[in-house]
């Protein structure tokens, strides 16, 4: 018998490929999601990707005329779902359609499945009194419209509710990105909430605030510094720095105060900031904002003096473009060796061969090289 397959078989198997073709949709194609101020879409885009949802694929298979309506209030994030297409595959012994609802249940609220319409759901008697949770840390002006960002952390009013429907389009953005669990009650200070906002404040009966872009970070514990500790250090270097968790989880017992009797707070032990997810929605990529938030989350992060280092969980690599623009311009500003720095622009070409080495110090001198290290 021939190894080859019969024209047959060929036959057949190019007829389930065109039929699997058929009644497979992308689900980043399929997938829109819109942003509602009133009953007015001002942000309408989808996703950069949907593999962490629908697979490796990212694939839907079972429909045709598939369409996934994701609507966020465009102040508070408020979801709602909705699901419809024009037909769908019979099942076929275990050939059934894609579980669509399945899929999308560990990453979208509950609420937004609800039976209600849009209107309904997204309604909020409250939302032209409605202000972004926490504290305003910076105002700014693009292209003749005001932006604001205001900062909190998860135990304040109002922000965790921004955060978990935020946190909607993590995976679709964020490489890489997961959704946070904020399970533990104790944490919520450690999380603090960045949230940057387009404001319109000409329409009386609605919202002024639109949603531009968020960033989360995690206050991490340390240990202080061995060879200079403050006074209200020295109790915790008796501990490992894995014994962190532990002190706070019984910070308020009546036995934390041998380790801390002399902060007040937690938040107050030497700590390192990280930020976790930084995201600037699609429709308002490309003008400056993330550069504007970085710079409000920098600034705000290492400002207390138990901070003693920043860092970014998994960055791509085009944040790491903009942080290191955003970082240089900033010891351009505030550090006097950086400032002074000179990249010199005229070297002999002879050292600019293929077969030389790199000059590097005829590009920047090694005094100043050390100096800014």
């Amino acid at each position: 018998m021939s190894g080859s397959e019969s024209p047959e078989n060929s036959e057949l198997v190019s007829a389930i490929q065109d039929q699997v073709e058929e009644w497979s949709t992308s689900s980043n194609d399929a997938l829109h999601i819109s942003l509602y101020r009133g009953d007015k879409v001002v942000s309408d885009f989808g996703p950069a990707c949907t593999y962490p949802i629908f697979g490796e694929e990212e694939v839907v298979f079972g429909y045709r005329g598939l369409d996934m309506s994701l609507s966020l209030a465009a102040h508070n994030l408020r979801p709602h779902m909705d699901i419809s297409w024009t037909e769908q595959f019979p099942q076929l012994g275990d050939i059934k359609a894609s579980d669509i609802r399945g899929a999308l249940d560990d990453f979208i609220p509950q609420s937004a499945f609800a039976t209600k319409s849009r209107a309904e759901a997204l309604a909020d008697p409250n939302a032209t009194n409605f202000t972004p949770p926490g504290t305003l840390l910076h105002t700014y002006t693009h292209e003749g419209r005001k932006y604001e960002i205001w900062k909190a952390t998860l135990s304040e009013d109002g922000a965790r509710e921004i955060m978990e429907n935020a946190q909607i389009l993590v995976p679709m953005f964020i490489e890489g990105g997961t959704i946070i669990a904020l399970d533990e009650p104790w944490v919520a200070d450690r999380w603090t909430l960045f949230t940057l906002y387009q404001v319109d404040k000409r329409l009386a009966n609605i919202s002024p605030y639109t949603f531009v872009g968020f960033s989360t970070s995690y206050r991490v514990f340390t240990l202080p510094d061995r060879r200079e500790p403050a006074e209200n250090d020295l109790a915790l270097l008796q501990h490992n720095e894995s014994d962190m968790d532990a002190i706070l989880r019984r910070w308020n017992s009546k036995t934390a105060n041998e380790d801390t009797h002399l902060l007040k707070s937690p938040l107050e032990l030497p700590s390192r900031e990280r930020i976790s997810q930084f995201l600037i929605i699609p429709t308002h990529q490309g003008e400056g904002h993330g550069a504007r938030l970085y710079d409000t989350v920098f600034k705000s992060l290492i400002s207390p003096d138990n901070v003693c280092e920043l860092t970014v969980e998994d960055p791509n690599e085009a944040f790491d473009d903009m942080r290191d623009t955003c970082d240089l311009t900033w010891l351009r500003k505030n550090n006097d060796d950086f400032a002074s720095l000179a990249i010199k622009t005229k070297i002999d070409s002879a050292k600019l061969k293929a077969t030389e080495n790199i000059p590097v110090d005829d590009i920047v001198s090694g005094d100043a090289k050390a100096t800014a290290r």
